[in-house]
């Protein structure tokens, strides 16, 4: 009859893969079940399986047993007794004074190669001298010591230990010997030697919580002994003292620590900071076990004591109640064959081994009758990577598909719900029964065999991708390293890890990359205008005000050239971190946006810094700069993928390169101290020829009509040069254009005799007459607001009257047009620098917006801004009234600024504090107005019912800065983030923050823009990702059906919501390579507003 059919007490400890369960019988005759953790070699398979040959464990295998450094046994108890055994001096045995704890950090094997710490507690001399006298074959109590103490199991090697055999006072001794240590009953009492009754308290006496089932005079429980004759002095003494055990390390010995809750930490993470460094743990503690193995998950326990019941038959005892040592590390799993369902097994895993993982599958592979097995999967399909990935993200998975390819699996199981048990035989196999719903496990008090409550897995919808799931444990986040507890509502929630219905259209992007870029703008002989922003390619209408996207780029465009038939592009793109994101170039086709080709994919390290198409014929060439450490010069004949040459520069900074018009194997190069020729010969060598060595930065260059080349450089100057006779470039003129100090930015030659040029420091655009030694002949200034002209192109055709009609890209990431008689007007506007005030308007498709750099705050209704205003400081938040009458910025100086939101115009200014404002927010009706500043304190204002007066009601102090905060429904709690992701509960009514966060789980979030809690939990190390993100930007939508969220790669995902484990599927986009700074659902979910990177990409998606 199996253990589970008996309801006895078992547990195991396991050391490799492993174990293997062999019953064997003491000398008492009493059968018991074993762990063998002998070598794996030559011990059987690492995976336990019914089809293991049974001659495997013969006597033999057994005795290979003795000689392991460490082992455990697993008791099976066939008597209870009514009541604990009794000690000489008539008080119980059973329970114990006691403040042990084992502790280990993650990196620590547990119960793994070497024994867990010995935590040593005993009582007074006569118990335990008693204890000694106890008969070896007493009948086990209810609850028996295992491992640990006076009773713990030492190794065969030790002493007490004869030719394999027990010698039983010998054991005795030496286990207590190694037992004996200080506890806290022992500094509670003066030994015997100075005359005083053992039992009798001195001064010094620690609170009374520690002191439980100590023997006091006269026979009374000690507890209440000292409670009614000390209590004033436990009074005065509140601090907790423990001793602590480093796991695996017998030559520690044990630490004392004292302390007092609530003064030096409040919870179990502050203990092990406090620990972790005084013990010499690397990496902190992760663990913590009392002496019984019962792993300690909250601070409560080390505070209100815990006792040890113990069985004096040391050799023989075992553990017995409280959860399996090690939580996770033993797992009974199913593995099915991929290729042959009918072939599947149960094994027992070990999730704690120091063996590879793909050892490990290969093991599996060998039980399935599969060679060289290398995958294993989820029966949903998803690939397992690890340990940690199985432990963590697939806890509750119990089937497994192991495979020796990869591919995609997926297995359906004819509904039958198997279980293990554990079959007395003589094999000691673990086999496959279908006897019950659910794993049976022990209960945290030892009391006997119950079914483990789980998370419901059902499929009555039909989907095995959704769980309906009853919510009282917390859900468990990594969130930037540290361990973070969330809850969800009370009712439960529906876990549903399928992506969501709803996709991500790119549907309009708001404004132009040219404050870092040395040409970016094109015009095509449609009239529309292209340029580059993040990894998207905009191809601008200005007369129908339409945008197109070539979208295939999959990190920043860095730069980009028109073929001379303005049909074909080529763009180069930054290196990421992914195969698919490696630097290339890709030529695509204007009319279709459909690639062409794609070179350079694997070849190219860091990112393309230069393109250019060929002149002469017919752009059948594109060179390209490489940004390596040589900055590699190459050409290829793109329409056939052949590389015809390639060349180091050897120059670190190169701005950009171009082929003469009038030679299709004369390249030029410019940069920082450089302007080189290149001639490339027939047989693919180059010849190098330097005309610049001194340190100027060639910034722009053009070709005249003769051939000759005109360079502008960063001290102002225009330069010509020519090519002598013998073939030698030299400077052939030189003149003053543009103030120093910021140079000529750009350079273009609108017709054979007219050069325009623009400046950067002194905002000019100038035009040149060739003819006549590059006389001046008509310049205009640009608002300091605009910025300095970045590329200068022309319209597709000239005004009347001779004007010249031209489109400007600015260092302010504007797009103007106009001409040098009369004043430019904006086409295209967005903010320079990074964007992180967004706000949507609660029923309109319009959103503000507020930057840091360029302090100018703007309302954006469709694809146009309604109002801009430029702010004496920057801004770093922002929201609409609910009435949407007023916006409210909150600025870097600590100003409160509301601005009619009609208009832009301005309402009042509150003075708040020194600090940046990072978060505001109104609550439901209007009337209360909280700001969240970078000094950690949380601002409240009484608001007048059309927000524009405001009336401070209190303040809040927190320990960091605040990143985020939503109001709830009833407008009386604040929820907050701060920087350190700490999520944290405030009480509007008491001005005070509310330290227990399971109270507020059924709390519904006005505006919800925590970047943690239970709804994103998924966002968080989900197992889809490519690398290991931080969420830095988040928000739920009206109808709290999709929560969005950016993280710093620069991605942008929509989940569903609630997103509550790490195997939510998504749908994601990345804009650009920066950090996401913002994400906005506008009032019908319609649309999101996202804000990225350093130089800020708007854009709004359409979300269907």
């Amino acid at each position: 009859m199996s253990l589970y059919d008996r309801h006895q007490f078992y547990d195991w400890y396991l050391r490799d893969t492993l174990a293997h369960l062999v019953t064997v019988t003491d000398e008492d005759n009493r059968s018991h079940v074993e762990l063998d953790f002998s070598t794996r070699s030559p011990s059987p398979s690492s995976v336990v399986s019914d089809q293991d040959d049974e001659d495997s464990f013969n006597e033999n295998y057994l005795d290979r047993r003795t000689r392991s450094q460490f082992y455990y046994d697993i008791k099976r108890h066939t008597q209870r007794s009514p009541s604990p055994p009794k000690s000489d001096s008539g008080y119980s045995n059973s329970t114990r004074s006691m403040k042990g704890f084992v502790v280990g950090s993650p990196e620590s094997n547990i119960y793994g190669n070497q024994s867990p710490a010995r935590a040593r507690i005993t009582d007074d001399d006569q118990t335990t001298r008693s204890n000694s006298r106890m008969s070896r074959d007493v009948s086990p109590i209810e609850r028996p010591n295992w491992g640990f103490g006076p009773s713990r199991v030492p190794s065969r090697m030790e002493e007490g230990y004869v030719n394999g055999y027990d010698s039983d006072q010998s054991m005795e001794d030496r286990n207590y010997r190694l037992s004996r240590a200080t506890t806290r009953a022992d500094d509670g009492y003066e030994s015997a030697s100075r005359g005083r009754h053992r039992s009798e308290p001195r001064r010094g006496l620690s609170r009374e919580k520690s002191i439980l089932g100590m023997g006091a005079p006269g026979g009374k429980q000690a507890n209440g002994y000292v409670r009614t004759k000390y209590k004033a002095d436990l009074d005065n003494y509140r601090a907790t003292k423990i001793n602590l055990f480093k796991n695996g390390d017998p030559w520690f010995g044990n630490m004392e620590y004292r302390f007092v809750l609530g003064r030096e930490f409040n919870n179990l993470d502050g203990l092990f900071n406090q620990v972790s460094s005084k013990m010499d743990f690397i990496n902190g503690i992760a663990y913590m076990f009392d002496t019984e193995g019962t792993r300690i998950t909250s601070i409560d326990q080390i505070v209100d004591g815990c006792s040890i019941s113990y069985n004096k038959k040391a050799t023989n005892s075992a553990p017995t109640g409280g959860n399996k040592p090690g939580s996770g590390d033993g797992r009974v799993i199913k593995i099915v064959n991929a290729d042959d369902h009918q072939i599947h097994e149960r094994v027992l895993l070990n999730l704690k081994t120091t063996q590879p993982f793909e050892d490990v599958i290969n093991d599996l592979g060998q039980v399935l009758k599969i060679r060289n097995a290398i995958r294993l999967y989820t029966k949903e399909g998803q690939e397992i990577r690890g340990f940690s990935h199985l432990r963590n993200d697939f806890q509750n998975e119990d089937t497994f598909i192991v495979s020796a390819k990869s591919g995609k699996y997926r297995y359906f199981s004819d509904g039958e719900e198997d279980d293990v048990s554990l079959i007395n035989g003589r094999d000691g196999l673990a086999r496959v029964r279908k006897h019950s719903s659910s794993e049976p496990s022990l209960d945290h008090r030892g009391r006997g065999l119950v079914h483990a409550g789980s998370r419901s897995r059902s499929t009555s919808r039909g989907n095995s991708d959704i769980t309906v799931v009853g919510a009282i444990e917390p859900i468990r986040m990594q969130v930037g390293g540290n361990r973070v507890n969330v809850y969800p509502p009370t009712m439960g929630y529906r876990e549903n890890i399928r992506p969501p219905n709803e996709e991500l259209k790119l549907d309009w992007i708001y404004g132009y990359r040219g404050i870092d870029t040395t040409e970016n703008l094109w015009l095509l002989e449609s009239g529309e205008i292209l340029y580059f922003i993040g990894s998207f390619a905009v191809i601008y209408d200005p007369q129908t005000e339409a945008q197109r996207y070539y979208t295939e780029h999959h990190e920043d465009i860095t730069c980009m050239s028109l073929h001379p038939t303005k049909e074909f592009v080529v763009s180069g793109q930054r290196a990421g971190s992914t195969a698919d994101t490696k630097a290339h170039i890709r030529i695509w086709k204007v009319s279709n946006l459909e690639t062409q080709q794609v070179l350079g994919m694997g070849e190219c390290d860091h990112g393309i810094c230069a393109v250019a198409f060929s002149t002469l014929n017919n752009g059948a060439y594109v060179t390209v700069v490489d940004q390596n450490k040589e900055s590699t010069l190459s050409v290829w004949e793109w329409s056939k993928r052949d590389l015809l040459g390639r060349t180091a520069t050897n120059q670190r900074v190169i701005t950009g390169c171009a082929f003469h018009p009038l030679d299709n194997n004369l390249i030029i190069t410019y940069g920082k101290s450089h302007l080189v020729f290149w001639n490339r010969r027939k047989d693919g060598f180059f010849e190098r020829s330097d005309v610049v060595k001194d340190s100027r930065i060639i910034k722009c260059i053009a070709f005249l009509e003769s051939g000759d080349l005109v360079a502008g450089d960063d001290d102002g100057m225009i330069s010509t040069y020519s090519v002598s006779n013998e073939g030698e470039y030299y400077r052939s003129s030189k003149f003053e254009a543009h103030e120093r100090g910021g140079g000529v930015n750009c350079l273009l030659m609108l017709s054979d005799t007219l050069l325009i040029s623009g400046g950067d420091r002194d905002h000019k655009v100038i035009s040149w007459e060739v003819t006549r030694d590059f006389e001046k002949l008509v310049e205009t200034k640009l608002l300091d607001s605009m910025g300095a002209p970045r590329t200068i192109i022309p319209q597709k055709k000239d005004k009347p009257g001779g004007e010249t009609n031209v489109f400007v890209g600015t260092t302010n990431n504007n797009i103007l047009e106009g001409s040098l008689e009369q004043k430019f007007g904006i086409v295209v506007w967005g903010h320079r620098g990074e964007l992180h005030a967004l706000a949507a308007h609660p029923d309109d498709f319009a959103f503000v917006t507020a930057g840091s750099e360029d302090k100018t705050v703007a309302k954006w209704k469709k694809q146009k801004v309604v109002w801009k205003l430029t702010l004496g400081s920057g801004a770093k938040s922002a929201i609409f009234h609910p009435r949407g009458s007023v916006v409210v910025v909150g600025k870097d100086d600590g100003h409160l600024l509301a601005l009619n939101g009609d208009n832009g115009s301005h309402i009042i200014t509150v003075r708040v504090c020194a600090s940046s404002l990072n978060a505001v927010g109104f609550s439901r009706d209007g009337t209360t107005l909280a700001t969240a500043s970078q000094n950690g304190t949380i601002y409240i204002y009484k608001a007048s019912p059309d927000g524009h007066a405001y009336k401070k009601y209190g303040k809040m102090v927190g320990a960091a800065g605040i990143r985020s905060l939503d109001f709830n429904r009833t407008g009386e709690l604040l929820q907050t983030v701060s920087n350190d992701y700490d999520l944290s509960y405030w009480n509007l009514k008491t001005n005070r923050s509310e330290p227990y966060g399971p109270a507020f789980r059924d709390e519904e979030w006005l505006d919800q823009t925590a970047t943690v809690g239970y709804g994103i939990a998924g966002a968080w190390q989900n197992v889809n990702y490519r690398n290991d993100p931080t969420i830095t930007c988040a928000h739920v939508g009206s109808n709290r059906a999709l929560v969005a969220s950016g993280d710093n790669n620069g991605y942008i995902r929509i989940f569903r919501y609630p997103s509550t484990t790490p195997r939510a599927e998504f749908h994601e986009e990345k804009p650009s390579a920066g950090p996401v700074t913002n994400v906005r659902f506008m009032f019908d979910d319609i649309y999101l507003i996202s804000a990225s990177g350093e130089n800020t990409i708007l854009v709004r998606w359409k979300v269907f």
